[in-house]
Parts: structure tokens; sequence; C-alpha cells
């Protein structure tokens, strides 16, 4: 979707709805199109009235600068990938990766790692092919700790800027984020 969900109301009550079936998605649809799609769906299969509404929140993002240049990792099992780790490497690539179409879509992949947003403000080709793999190190939303959530934050950023010489800020702006709750 592009964009974080945040649950309220009844949050335990709408996230275990069950609603079995085959799913049909136009992926070339606006956003709003399927949301509403989604809402009419619910209301007639389960008669709940639950909406999703758009708002803008300040959180915490990453900001992504600079121009993609790839500079090829050393100590890694393929050195043509970006590799996102924080302190450590994998010895295979049992963690997983894939093919990123573009930076925004690597960055994307980042911002599913880290558990942020992450804008670009890259000056990069629109269009590029950037394989890449992610160790088990890059996984920070799994990290408990929030001193050493930061403190990987930090490496993996340091590694991710010496292989693309894109740069990473931390900073607090408006994002969209869809709230979902359940009208009574």
């Amino acid at each position: 979707v592009g964009s974080e969900m945040c649950i309220r109301d009844r949050p335990d009550d709408i996230l275990s709805i069950p609603l079995p079936g085959d799913w049909i998605i136009r992926q070339e649809a606006p956003l709003q199109e399927k949301v509403h799609a989604l809402e009419k769906l619910l209301q007639r299969e389960l008669n709940r009235n639950i909406v999703f509404i758009k708002s803008a929140v300040e959180r915490d993002v990453l900001v992504a600068t600079g121009t993609f240049m790839f500079h090829p990792p050393t100590g890694t099992y393929n050195n043509e990938w970006v590799h996102f780790y924080s302190d450590a490497l994998d010895e295979d690539e049992g963690a997983g990766g894939g093919t990123a179409d573009s930076v925004a879509e690597l960055l994307h992949t980042l911002g599913w790692l880290v558990n942020l947003r992450v804008i670009d403000e890259t000056q990069s080709s629109p269009d590029m092919a950037i394989p890449y793999g992610h160790h088990s190190s890059a996984y920070l939303f799994k990290v408990k700790d929030d001193a050493e959530r930061e403190k990987k934050l930090e490496l993996l950023l340091n590694n991710l800027t010496r292989q693309t010489e894109l740069r990473f800020t931390r900073e607090r702006r408006p994002v969209e984020i869809w709230f979902v709750s359940e009208e009574t």
C-alpha cells in the first residue's frame, strides 16, 4: 500500500475478523477506490461499518539524499548486490533478498526492515535494477531494546552509505497514515 496502517477503537475485534474467499485486486486501481471497495465488502459480508480514514501525522522518518552509486561490498556472499546488514553478515543468503526496480523500491525495503518510513529525496535514476540481500542483522523491527535498535540502525545506514553513496538523516515529518475504526 505504501502507507502505514493504524488500528484504533476496537483493534483486537477488527484484526480478528475472518474474511474467507478469493480476492482479486486491480493493481492499477487508485488506492482510494480499493479502500472504498473494501469498506463496502465488509459492510455487505459482515454487516459491520468499518472505515478507513487517511490522515497526516508527525512520525520519525529516514530521509535519503544523494545519488545512487554502487560500490561492491567485501566479505559478503555476493559482491554484486547491495547488502542490508548492521553488525553481522550472514555466511549465505539465508535471510533473503530480491531485486529492486528503482532506488525508491530499495528504500521501501529498508523502511520495512527498520520499521521506519523512508522519504526518497535522492537524485537517482527512477528505473534501475538493484539486486540486494538482507542479512539477519538488518531485521531491526525484531529488536526490542531501543538503545540496541538505534545502534544497529546507525551501523546499517553507515553500511548502506558505503555501498550506495546515499546519505540518511532521521527527521520528524508529516506522513500519511491510514486509520481503521468501526462506526456504530
